[in-house]
């Protein structure tokens, strides 16, 4: 998993320093030459196993319900076609994956509890709001990595900054596992 973050991270560095070599590189290509823009964000997970730790190893249960284990041990490799959403805050990764008050108790039942997963993640070169994410150049989405999404706005809602979303599953490579509960 750390060989394709790291062999991701240095493919978006080549790219910014080609376009920066041919002078069509700007102030964001500065930062994707240094490290990829990379930022530490958070991503919402749940688990329905006993993710311990057990003799200082992670206890992975390997079943295909339980998304933090799957992440944890896969990374986030086939998750969603569309890209990883990742967030800036833990409440943001959290509000994003809260469920409708019925769904939660349901989900209570089920014993399946909460991980918030701290990631490192490759912005690359970001778009904002979409602008521009799809289209002729680079890759499948354009000359764009990741698109900072536009967010909820006011008191308790999330920072339009909050959302980041990646197009490729490379981009994201979790480091630490906080179990938590509501």
């Amino acid at each position: 998993m750390l060989a394709r973050f790291e062999e991701y991270r240095d493919s978006v560095r080549s790219r910014a320093a080609a376009r920066w070599a041919a002078g069509c590189g700007g102030s964001a290509d500065e930062r994707c030459m240094a490290d990829g823009n990379e930022r530490l964000r958070f991503y919402c997970a749940t688990f329905l196993c006993g993710l311990t730790q057990e003799g200082g190893n992670l206890g992975i249960c390997g079943s295909p319900f339980c998304s933090a284990c799957g992440i944890v041990q896969r990374g986030f490799v086939g998750k969603d076609a569309d890209g990883v959403a990742t967030h800036a805050t833990g409440w943001g990764a959290h509000s994003h994956s809260s469920l409708p008050q019925e769904l939660e108790r349901e989900f209570e039942s089920m014993k399946a509890r909460r991980a918030m997963l701290v990631c490192r993640v490759v912005a690359g070169r970001a778009a904002l709001g979409g602008a521009g994410a799809a289209g002729d150049g680079e890759g499948d989405h354009g000359i764009y990595d990741s698109v900072v999404a536009a967010g909820r706005g006011g008191g308790g809602g999330w920072a339009a900054e909050d959302l980041l979303l990646v197009f490729d599953p490379r981009a994201v490579l979790p480091c630490f596992v906080i179990i938590y509960s509501i």
